[in-house]
């Protein structure tokens, strides 16, 4: 499809995050020039793609009605992220021309659960696909996985084109749009034959737009195939002539744009640094306040305690003392034990009797689980 949009000398841009696209610019057999398709980025890119300069290839792009494929697959998840971002949101808001994009690896762009950060991501390409029109964007969503695009995106398609499709849950994607969209009959027979469909056999369906539902046998590439999976034990095949393409103007344009870009560095500078005043002066006064475990009242009242508990261990020498006819002091009954004024720790000496010291003057010392008793 991009080839023959190419032929037509219509405005493509191609968004490869794999990096499998750049075979456009050589013949299917590599001997003769492709389509001179700038391909900035990736190991076969004309230029380098930094993260930064996604706004200023957009503006690029639009201003210079540059037909590009974007090789993001030496970018990192989350680079691809923040590059298509800012670039989706630049070109929405500055393409007035016509301009067809084709999203590769759709899903990984406009994803049916979005992972924390692609929030702004998917909004932009929502916007892209459902508002672009009226800004001469059209836009192609390729994708293996029609079960994790996003359903607000997907339910936008004009044209389906649905080639073999085994997974019961990508099927059901499938058949969510074609219930809304087409007759009985026809659903039924789409989605019948998609588990077997012949591999490079399709179904083009375009019930409100273009009119059309047939299935289609597609025409072999005129471009090399840089996509074709390598096989065991044989060479991987290089195109050995590529179209060729205007760098030093490509540079001049590029160099145009930064100038452009810069000039409005100070403006977005400052909206970045009252962004981040805003968030600081948000920002809560976290204060650290140590407040005692046991006051200064409970260890009084804890006092009062051991004082009282003296005293009737006093009383109760005594009396057991006067019983028997003995003097007072170390009392002993059987099965039980009776405390002398002596053997009750005070406060002191039962903080040393926690720590492993017990008193000088306990005649009777307590056992441990006797002193965690009293």
């Amino acid at each position: 499809m991009v080839e023959e949009l190419l032929n037509a000398g219509l405005h493509v841009v191609v968004v490869d995050p794999v990096g499998v696209w750049w075979g456009l610019r050589a013949s299917a057999d590599g001997t003769h020039e492709g389509h001179p398709i700038v391909v900035p980025g990736g190991k076969h890119g004309d230029v380098p793609l930094d993260v930064a300069a996604s706004e200023i290839i957009a503006t690029l792009v639009v201003g210079e009605a540059l037909s590009v494929v974007l090789d993001l697959s030496h970018f990192r998840k989350g680079e691809q992220t923040r590059f298509m971002t800012e670039f989706a949101e630049r070109l929405c808001h500055k393409n007035r021309e016509p301009l067809h994009l084709v999203l590769d690896e759709a899903d990984a762009f406009a994803p049916q659960r979005p992972m924390r950060g692609q929030e702004y991501l998917l909004g932009a390409v929502e916007d892209l696909v459902r508002r672009g029109r009226a800004r001469g964007l059209g836009v192609t969503l390729v994708t293996q996985r029609a079960a994790v695009l996003n359903k607000d995106v997907l339910t936008q398609a004009e044209v389906l084109i649905a080639l073999r499709t085994i997974a019961q849950q990508d099927r059901d994607a499938i058949d969510a749009w074609v219930r809304v969209h087409g007759t009985p009959g026809e659903c039924e027979a789409l989605m019948a034959s998609l588990p077997s469909l012949p591999i490079g056999t399709a179904w083009f369906w375009s019930p409100g737009w273009l009119d059309v539902f047939r299935r289609v046998r597609i025409r072999q590439r005129e471009t090399f195939d840089s996509s074709a999976t390598p096989r065991v034990g044989a060479s991987r095949q290089e195109p050995r002539k590529l179209a060729a393409v205007d760098l030093e103007r490509l540079r001049q344009r590029l160099a145009g744009a930064i100038t452009q870009a810069s000039a409005d560095a100070p403006h977005e500078l400052r909206r970045r640094i009252a962004e981040l005043e805003q968030t600081a002066k948000a920002q809560p006064v976290i204060e650290r306040v140590e407040v005692p475990v046991v006051h200064q009242y409970q260890i009084e009242k804890l006092e009062e305690l051991v004082v009282s508990i003296q005293s009737v261990a006093e009383a109760l020498s005594r009396a057991l003392a006067n019983a028997r006819g003995q003097q007072a002091g170390p009392a002993r009954a059987t099965g039980t034990r009776f405390l002398t004024p002596a053997a009750v720790p005070s406060p002191r000496s039962a903080s040393r009797a926690r720590s492993g010291h017990a008193p000088a003057n306990n005649d009777f010392p307590l056992k441990a689980g006797e002193r965690r008793m009293l």
